[in-house]
């Protein structure tokens, strides 16, 4: 694990006393890479709202940019 936070924001004071300052941790994965076997059923993926249906496209990268009527 990388934590950035001291890294890209030692510089600035977190001056806010009524809101907690709170480190975000992002895992980044690109369109290329998977790291498991598993896939989701079809029935849950048609019925999610379309952008969240482009985090369970195909594993490659070339010409894989889904349009909203494509899935």
């Amino acid at each position: 694990m990388i934590f950035s936070e001291a890294i890209t924001h030692t510089g600035a004071r977190w001056e806010n006393e009524e809101i907690d300052r709170v480190a975000v941790f992002n895992c980044y994965n690109v369109v290329g890479n998977k790291w498991h076997k598993w896939e989701p059923h079809p029935q849950h993926v048609a019925e999610m709202p379309f952008k969240r249906q482009t985090l369970f496209r195909p594993v490659y990268c070339q010409d894989n940019v889904p349009e909203p009527d494509s899935i």
